[in-house]
């Protein structure tokens, strides 16, 4: 529209009596109305393509919770129960056999480990006190640990230390070199004694020796670790090395380690835990939890999606007032949605599978509804509901592949076909697809018209602004033609008289 600058050089007094200004305004306010309700259509379209957008991602919601449900990790889970966990507990893997086990643990697997002499055998008072000055080691003595050779006298990083060596000084060295040990050893200081303790568990002992025995350079028989001829002091073990003993549906089983036992039950990991006068109970089964969430997530996800199609394009009677219309209403598209969401979640699938018998409460039936399971419709809404959650716990418990075979289907090169979640996924996907799915599509559409929209509503307001200054020069014009007409007229006038008064 033109601006007050473009037209304030018109006087709004071109023809006396006349209210220019208000006449213009006039012409004008039926081309504006135009304009006012253009700018409204507009912006009810903008609102329709955010409500598409918040349809479409409640859509991919609803997509993924499908893609949740034809999953293979889903349905692959296995899951053990225990009947005493701090005895014996167990992973499976997908591969494991649905069965169950009898596991009696007789012994558990213990790490070697023994101490020095105490403090007062060995002539100190302290961990930190010299055991060279008290003339109980030897500078430049040497024993070995695992592989690694230790001096005495020098810090954990071999250099001399003044001739120094205490317990405290033996466990850092000890430590810094258990790295680089053929099997680890540890070392820590108990009560003032000096305590070694092989890391892995097994009936290996630690391998440890005076190269000087005999020749009064013997620093691991003089701490009280070996005896003269190189055997564990009894008296300084505190544990002996020791394989696991038990025993699985009666036939005995050894192994080095409590954990991580992957070679006992096929495709099982076993782990134990305590020793035990009766066998613990291992069952292996299907996990019913992930299924469960799944179809869960799915019956929440659906509802969520339908009840948003139905607001947008709902009408809502409001007594005498206006009804209540949803931003979508009268979109052919939505109840389309809605038709073959509902159609397709409520589906039988009878003619495809060859094998969907299953009994339940002493009846026979096929599991080719998600009604066999017991999810269904609440009344005459389209939502979905676990109406009984006994029937769904069970028929996951007694009829897993059934269940399975109902929400994935069939398996085929190209995927899963005529599973209710596979099915209902491949729609849901195509609905929901950024850039190229059906909403995004429709979305282009409704796109297009709010630009020619916008477009329309451009041209409207510079033809009212042209009008007006075509309007503002056409009574300029006719002001100048009237002051001509008063020039004329007064000449006119003057003329005459003069003719007059000559004549005279």
């Amino acid at each position: 529209m033109a601006s007050t600058n473009t037209i304030q050089h018109y006087s709004t007094d071109l023809i006396p009596g006349m209210d220019i200004q208000t006449t213009i305004q006039k012409i004008q306010d039926v081309k504006k109305q135009a304009v006012t309700t253009a700018q409204t259509d507009e912006k009810t379209i903008k609102q329709q393509i955010s409500d598409w957008g918040d349809v479409s991602s409640s859509i991919s919601t609803l997509t993924d919770s499908l893609d949740a449900l034809r999953s293979y990790d889903t349905w692959s889970k296995m899951n053990v129960t225990s009947s005493n966990t701090t005895a014996v507990s167990a992973t499976a893997n997908a591969s494991a056999e649905i069965k169950t086990y009898a596991v009696q643990v007789t012994h558990l697997a213990q790490s070697h480990t023994v101490a020095s002499n105490t403090t007062a055998a060995l002539g100190v008072s302290s961990s930190t006190d010299d055991l060279i000055a008290a003339g109980t080691l030897t500078a430049g003595q040497t024993f070995t640990i695992e592989g690694q050779t230790f001096t005495v006298g020098t810090d954990e990083y071999g250099v001399t230390d003044g001739g120094k060596e205490t317990i405290t000084s033996l466990m850092k060295k000890i430590n810094g070199a258990a790295s680089g040990m053929t099997n680890k050893v540890t070392a820590s200081i108990i009560d003032n004694r000096l305590v070694l303790t092989r890391v892995a568990t097994g009936s290996s002992q630690i391998n440890m020796s005076d190269p000087g025995v005999g020749g009064g350079a013997a620093p691991l028989q003089t701490l009280g670790f070996l005896n003269a001829d190189e055997t564990f002091n009894s008296a300084n073990v505190i544990q002996q090395a020791q394989n696991a003993q038990f025993s699985v549906n009666g036939l005995s089983v050894t192994r080095a380690s409590n954990t991580n036992l992957t070679d006992v039950i096929q495709n099982v990991t076993l782990s134990l835990g305590a020793e035990t006068s009766i066998p613990v109970t291992l069952a292996i089964a299907h996990d019913t939890i992930a299924p469960t969430t799944a179809i869960q997530s799915f019956v929440t996800n659906y509802n969520a999606a339908v009840a948003k199609l139905l607001s947008y394009s709902s009408v809502t009677l409001n007594g005498d007032s206006a009804p209540t219309v949803g931003d979508l209403q009268g979109d052919s598209m939505i109840p389309t949605m809605l038709s073959q969401l509902r159609s397709m979640a409520t589906a039988t699938k009878t003619a495809f599978f060859p094998d969907a018998s299953y009994s339940f409460n002493g009846k026979t039936g096929n599991m080719v509804s998600l009604q066999d399971i017991g999810v269904w419709t609440t009344g005459k809404e389209n939502q979905l509901s676990v109406i009984d959650s006994t029937r769904l716990d069970q028929m996951l418990a007694n009829n897993f592949s059934k269940v399975q075979q109902l929400f994935q289907g069939l398996p085929t090169s190209k995927g899963y076909v005529h599973g209710v979640a596979s099915d209902l996924y491949n729609y849901a996907y195509q609905l929901s697809t950024p850039m190229s799915g059906d909403i995004a599509k429709h979305v282009f559409v409704i796109q297009k018209s709010d630009n020619d929209a916008l477009a329309h509503i451009k041209t409207m307001q510079d033809d009212i602004a042209r009008q007006e200054q075509d309007l503002w020069a056409q009574f300029s014009s006719v002001q100048s033609s009237i002051q001509q007409m008063k020039a004329d007229t007064s000449w006119l006038g003057t003329g005459s008289s003069s003719s007059s008064s000559s004549g005279g």
